[in-house]
């Protein structure tokens, strides 16, 4: 994990796997000998950030000595479709293990960032006066429309956010402080943490979706809840979305595997299900 800190102004937080594999690894021949292979581009991310993931120096050094800055290539490749939803409304089910939690720390930050908007606005006292010609208008004499967009903003509550993530173990625990500080602020309703090598059997996101059936298909048929899924592409996503689909057979008041595999369609199109993997 680098960058530890949120994101903040010029700030930017990166999250990448180390990728370590052995070639030949299956050969009956002893006489050869396995070869070690490691990622290009993560290898090469951890050489350069050798000093601040050893905390030698820290972001506050690079800031204040020029000398220490580093340099790391990047594109921006824009995401047209993940991101948060127009209203605060809808329920957040996220579901991000390993490194796909990353973006959902931003969309976390968002909302926390909104609440706090929220609050300041609404404690703040407001003129709500027109001024015409000299004279001032009094608050009944207002167009009804007056401030009605704001006052509905405040009236609508923010739907509840449940985030998904999985890992090895505790050393995999991505981003575990800021997620236990959302928790206690009530920006993130609920986390479920899937560990898959701490105990006698494996634990993926799946187990912890299906633990909560009954809830899941109750915020995805009665509340309008949207989905966001990141991570693996190969074989977490599918699995997830085969999970889903079984909750909602099982929770879903009579439906079919037909109906909700056009439900599940339809949300895709309405974008209330929304992906960002990769293979």
């Amino acid at each position: 994990l680098v960058g530890s800190e949120m994101c903040i102004r010029d700030r930017l937080s990166i999250a990448f796997s180390m990728v370590r594999y052995t070639c030949m690894a299956d050969i009956a021949d002893a006489a050869i000998t396995p070869i070690k292979r490691s990622g290009l581009c993560t290898t090469y991310m951890q050489h350069i950030l050798r000093p601040l993931l050893s905390k030698r120096i820290s972001y506050e050094d690079i800031c204040r000595n020029p000398n220490l800055e580093i340099k790391v290539r990047m594109f921006h490749k824009v995401s047209t479709h993940f991101h948060l939803p127009g209203s605060v409304a809808p329920p957040l089910i996220l579901i991000g293990p390993g490194t796909g939690v990353a973006p959902f720390m931003g969309f976390l930050e968002h909302r926390q960032q909104l609440t706090m908007e929220r609050r300041r606005s609404g404690s703040e006292d407001c003129c709500m006066g027109m001024w015409r010609g000299g004279f001032e208008m009094e608050e009944e004499d207002l167009p009804v429309e007056c401030g009605g967009v704001s006052a509905f903003i405040q009236t609508v509550e923010p739907g509840p956010i449940y985030l998904f993530f999985g890992c090895r173990d505790e050393n995999d625990y991505l981003y575990r402080s800021e997620l236990e500080e959302y928790l206690c602020t009530r920006t993130l309703t609920e986390l479920d943490v899937a560990m898959s090598r701490v105990g006698p059997e494996k634990v993926y996101v799946t187990h912890k979706l299906r633990e909560r059936g009954a809830e899941m298909a109750r915020l995805i048929l009665d509340d309008a809840a949207c989905i966001y899924i990141c991570g693996d592409g190969n074989h977490m996503a599918k699995d997830v979305y085969a999970s889903i689909k079984a909750i909602l057979v099982e929770h879903g008041n009579g439906m079919t595997e037909e109906s909700v595999e056009a439900l599940l369609q339809d949300m895709k199109l309405r974008r209330r299900y929304i992906l960002d993997i990769w293979s």
